[in-house]
């Protein structure tokens, strides 16, 4: 699936959760709403995954979280907002996952889980295989708080910024996410890809 392909704009959210959950509900409540009703005005669906809130407790237990994000990014491509703080955030194990019979997710969820990554750098790391139809979107949260995985996440977002300079924005407080500067970015990056999203903001918009 290909959401540019069809009347539906799915954009992928990832981000670790128990440091950002102002960060996400901020775009759900005030940045993705406007959105919505822009690409409802051009004949569009939209629609933001956010799976953090999307997955059962019976989900949860079964293993199929790592599995359901995948899943979840393929079909939001090329859509894809990363949202990075000072926490690397829950590392599965080998006893939290189960594999399903997707040979794609099976070999990949097994490098990652072996090497010991966060759910956050593997949804990353999957989401850059589709390197050639996928552009992401960073925010890093500027913030001088340490945390028990602090060096992996400061690791992590140097990979970032020197493969996408330009794909990364820099915040200080979850309302900055949904301030005109920030809307006329989120506006020129999806507007790279020739889609609808591009009639959503300006950088005099209000």
């Amino acid at each position: 699936f290909d959401s540019t392909q069809s009347n539906l704009v799915k954009i992928f959210v990832s981000s670790t959760f128990k440091d950002l959950e102002e960060e996400r509900s901020c775009l759900a409540t005030k940045v993705f709403p406007r959105l919505r009703n822009f690409c409802y005005k051009k004949g569009l669906s939209f629609q933001d995954l956010d799976l953090r809130w999307g997955i059962t407790e019976e989900e949860s237990k079964n293993g199929q979280v790592v599995r359901l994000c995948l899943k979840g990014i393929d079909d939001s491509v090329p859509y894809f907002i990363c949202i990075l703080g000072d926490r690397y955030g829950w590392i599965p194990s080998e006893n939290d996952i189960n594999l399903g019979d997707n040979q794609i997710y099976t070999d990949f969820i097994k490098e990652q889980v072996e090497n010991e990554r966060s759910i956050t750098e593997i949804e990353i790391k999957y989401a850059l295989l589709h390197k050639e139809r996928i552009k992401p979107f960073f925010f890093f949260k500027l913030s001088s708080s340490i945390s028990k995985h602090d060096e992996r996440m400061r690791s992590l977002k140097k990979e970032i910024e020197l493969k996408f300079p330009e794909s990364v924005f820099y915040f200080s407080t979850p309302d900055e996410l949904s301030t005109r500067r920030y809307r006329a970015r989120l506006a020129a990056w999806a507007s790279a890809w020739a889609t609808p999203i591009c009639w959503w903001s300006s950088p005099t918009s209000s």
